[in-house]
């Protein structure tokens, strides 16, 4: 069946996403950092796995350049002012707006 890979995977995301709501009113904001704090550090080690094993570097770069110029150009910064719901809400814009265009 085409799509199926698609269908389970918004699935997940969608249970993942109902999960982090419930779970995340029981949770201390200095659990909820450290958990967000390991979240990222995971993103980084599969960014420089998915880098190490390019062919071609000069690919990551020019992907980076490209992602740091949108990024000043509509101003999108998380920074540590931020508190995690507000950090959360600005990903979640960004991700909504990629995932529509």
């Amino acid at each position: 069946m085409s799509g199926l890979g698609t269908i389970a995977n918004a699935a997940a995301i969608i249970c993942g996403a109902l999960s982090g709501i419930v779970l995340r009113r029981g949770l201390p904001e200095k659990w909820q950092q450290t958990i967000m704090q390991g979240v990222a550090l995971c993103i980084v080690v599969i960014g420089l796995q998915m880098a190490f094993k390019t062919a071609n570097i000069v690919i990551v770069v020019v992907s980076l350049v490209i992602g740091s110029i949108i990024g000043e150009y509509f101003d999108i910064e998380v920074n540590e002012s931020m508190t995690s719901k507000e950090a959360v809400a600005a990903l979640n814009a960004i991700y909504r707006n990629l995932a529509a265009g």
